[in-house]
Formats: structure tokens, C-alpha cells, sequence
């Protein structure tokens, strides 16, 4: 990683500050990861990645809308830039790098111009186009967190800009260091940044809670955002034993209720199986009494009432070699046209007597093709 640093003065119309800004080359070489290009080189300014490169595309790319505007008084930036970093690639050899650069004076000689003056002169241009996202403040949301009533509180701001920022807890006003943990500042994936401080909180009562604070000061802004250890703020995974069986109890009721509409659909779809169809039992009837001329009719025992019904008409193969018919419970010997057979496929059939269906008190009879 290669880093540089600038002090750069800000006159606004109410004060005047001074920021400091920083430029940082990554380059990273590897060989032999899948999906992963053999040498990446990033270029960040102030923590926000503004060019990209790899071997695999083998050009340097903006990652911020704000450098594409660079090419208009350097037309040929991104060409230039990208030379550059395909020799570096080619030339970076680790190691013997630092060897090479104390025996060739005129690379010295270049080295020392670019570190010294084109550096900070593209730092310049690079703040100056970005302005306007670089030089912006934001105020984080300051919140308590805590996994479970042994787990420290965690004090976590998220959302500010720049990273320039401190946060730590105090007991009394006077900063605390004791049983207390500092996380890292980390980007997040809009741009801002987000830290955290852990307080164990295991080794003091509950009722001494009001004497913590925890304290968060992001430069260039006066107000310090200050937010007192209470366990009524503090975001847990812990649940509200009421709001649980409550829930809890709404589901229950839900379940019922659909399980009763579910039984009574089910008792309804039976019921209308189980009634006999007028309609389907006069046209079936109808063409059982009245066979057309040659047809080859067979004779099949089946169980009817004086009133011929019919559970499932017309006929539907339910296999390839069989198709079943349900009566009613009474004796009754009729016909039945060899044609209707023959409209579903079935050329040659005979009949058997099936088991008795006790919970219907139906009889099926099963016609099988003849082999």
C-alpha cells in the first residue's frame, strides 16, 4: 500500500478549518485463486475507492461518477492510467522491487518527482472533483445494542461521514477505560462509515447505569451526540414475554380457524360426491335403454335402488388397462352399450364384483381390458 497525505485549508463564510486528505494506492498479486484476477490495484481517496484496475480487463476504470469529469482538461487520463498500472503489474516484483529502484538513478529520479509533486497535485484535482461527496458532514444514528442480558452494551453509530470520528463511554463525565472495548471504523456501502464501543456491564449493578454515557464526536462538527446506558433504549434480541405469547396466541386461534373452515369444505366436497346426479343418472339410463342397432352389448351385475344413480359419469379410464363404476347399494341387471366403452378406449371389457366399501356402503365394479 502506498499512502499520501495532504493539509488542505477550507475557508467557509463562518469559519475556517483545516482537513487533511489522503490518497492510497492497493495493489494485490496472487496466482492461482479461481475467479480472481492475478494483480488488482485500487487508488482511494480519503477511504472512497475512486479508480479500479485488474489483469484480467487490463484497464484503469473510474468507480466514481464525479472522476469521469477528469477527462475534461486530461483527455487522455484513463489512457495514461492505465500504462501506468500495467507497468506496474509487469514490473512489480516484490522483493527485489527495493533492489532494483537503489541501482537505477534515473527511476530514483522519477520516483522522488512523482511522490513529491504528482501526487499531490492529483490528490488536489481528485478533492476538488469530489468536493462536493468528500467535503460533506453526516450525522450518524447513534443506538445501544445488546445481544443478551450477560453480553456487553455496544455502543453503535453508523451513517456518518467523514471517518474522522471518536466515540467512547464515561462514568461520572471522565472517560472510562476500563471493561470497555473499541471497534474499528468500517465503510458501509453507501459511503459512510459506522464504529462501535463495548461496555461490559456485568461487573457494576444495574442501579449504577445512570452514571454511563456514551459519547460520539465526529470532527468538524461542534455537538457531541451523548446517549445515556438505560435498559429501556437498548435494541436486544431478547423478546417481550407478553408480545411473544400474544403472537403466540393469534397463531394459535389462526390455526383453528383454518383447520374448522378446512374439516367443513371437506365434509361439504364429500357430501356432493356421495349425492346422485339426475342428470348424469336419466342420460345414462336413457342410453342403456336404447342400444344402437348392432352394437354387441354385455350384461354386468351392479347395484342399483329403483332409481339408477351414477357416482362418476361419463366414464373415465383411471389406468391404462381399467376404469371404475360406483352404484348404489340394490341388485339390478341392465345393459350396457359396448359403445360407451369404446368412446374411452376400451374395445373388449368384463366385469367383476369388488370388495364391499363399508364407509360409503358403496360396491364397485372394476371393467378390465381383455388381453
Amino acid at each position: 500500500m502506498l499512502l499520501f497525505l495532504l493539509l488542505l485549508g477550507i475557508v467557509g463564510p463562518h469559519c475556517t478549518s483545516a482537513r487533511t486528505h489522503s490518497m492510497k494506492y492497493f495493489l494485490t498479486a496472487s496466482s492461482g485463486v479461481p475467479n480472481l484476477p492475478e494483480f488488482v490495484m485500487m487508488l482511494l481517496v480519503d477511504e472512497v475507492q475512486i479508480t479500479h484496475y485488474d489483469s484480467n480487463t487490463k484497464r484503469a476504470e473510474p468507480k466514481q461518477d464525479w472522476m469521469k469529469r477528469i477527462t475534461a482538461e486530461d483527455p487522455q487520463y484513463w489512457e495514461t492510467q492505465s500504462q501506468f498500472f500495467l507497468g506496474t503489474q509487469q514490473g512489480y516484483t516484490a522483493v527485489f522491487t527495493k533492489q532494483r529502484w537503489d541501482k537505477d538513478k534515473p527511476l530514483m529520479a522519477y520516483n522522488k518527482y512523482y511522490y513529491t509533486q504528482y501526487c499531490p497535485e492529483y490528490l488536489k484535482k481528485y478533492v476538488n472533483l469530489g468536493r462536493s461527496s468528500l467535503m460533506r458532514t453526516e450525522i450518524p444514528s447513534v443506538s445501544l445494542l445488546q445481544k443478551s442480558p450477560s453480553s456487553p452494551v455496544s455502543c453503535h453509530a453508523t451513517g456518518f461521514y467523514p471517518d474522522r470520528a471518536i466515540m467512547f463511554w464515561t462514568e461520572d463525565g471522565e472517560e472510562l477505560h476500563d471493561n470497555v472495548d473499541h471497534g474499528e471504523i468500517l465503510p458501509n456501502h453507501d459511503g459512510s462509515f459506522q464504529m462501535s464501543v463495548d461496555l461490559n456491564v456485568s461487573s457494576f449493578p444495574a442501579e449504577h447505569w445512570d452514571k454511563y454515557r456514551c459519547v460520539f464526536q465526529l470532527s468538524g462538527v461542534k455537538e457531541d451526540q451523548v446517549i445515556r446506558l438505560d435498559s429501556a433504549v437498548i435494541r436486544t434480541n431478547r423478546g417481550n414475554p407478553l408480545l411473544l405469547f400474544i403472537i403466540g396466541a393469534v397463531v394459535a386461534a389462526l390455526a383453528l380457524l383454518l383447520a374448522g373452515i378446512g374439516f367443513l369444505v371437506y365434509r361439504k366436497r364429500n357430501a356432493n360426491e356421495s349425492t346422485p346426479s339426475p342428470a348424469s343418472s336419466s342420460e345414462l339410463t336413457e342410453r342403456l335403454n336404447q342400444p344402437s342397432e348392432g352394437e354387441r352389448d354385455i350384461k354386468s351385475l351392479c347395484i342399483v335402488n329403483p332409481f339408477l344413480s351414477v357416482f362418476h359419469f361419463p366414464i373415465k379410464p383411471i389406468s391404462q388397462m381399467s376404469v371404475f363404476l360406483s352404484f348404489h347399494q340394490h341388485m339390478y341387471w341392465f345393459l350396457l352399450p359396448s359403445q360407451t366403452l369404446e368412446e374411452s378406449g376400451f374395445d373388449k371389457m368384463t366385469f367383476r364384483p369388488l370388495q364391499k366399501n363399508i364407509r360409503n356402503n358403496q360396491i364397485e365394479t372394476e371393467a378390465e381390458r381383455k388381453i
